[in-house]
């Protein structure tokens, strides 16, 4: 069996704030919808401990002109306070 090739997606993005409180942000799983209209919610708590592995549930409009919702679960990959994050969404 022949696997696909994986996609690997990353953005730079200068935030003019303290990287904590860009961490801050963007672990806030319950407010995403006040800055991310693409993904506005993400449905999980992070453990306490190691959260490598924790499944992140991530809300997205349709984009059928409809008003169901799709969920896409993404695997936490990497949980660098506060110098990187990344999640990963499995080939299916």
């Amino acid at each position: 069996m022949t696997r696909e090739p994986r996609q690997i997606r990353s953005i730079d993005i200068d935030i003019d704030a303290p990287a904590e409180t860009v961490w801050e942000v963007l672990i806030d799983f319950a407010n995403y919808a006040r800055w991310n209209s693409f993904t506005p919610r993400i449905g999980t708590l992070l453990p306490p401990n190691d959260p490598i592995g924790t499944p992140l549930r991530l809300f997205v409009p349709s984009m059928k002109g409809t008003d169901a919702a799709e969920f896409f679960t993404h695997y936490l990959r990497v949980f660098d306070r506060p110098r990187h994050l990344a999640w990963e969404h499995p080939p299916e």
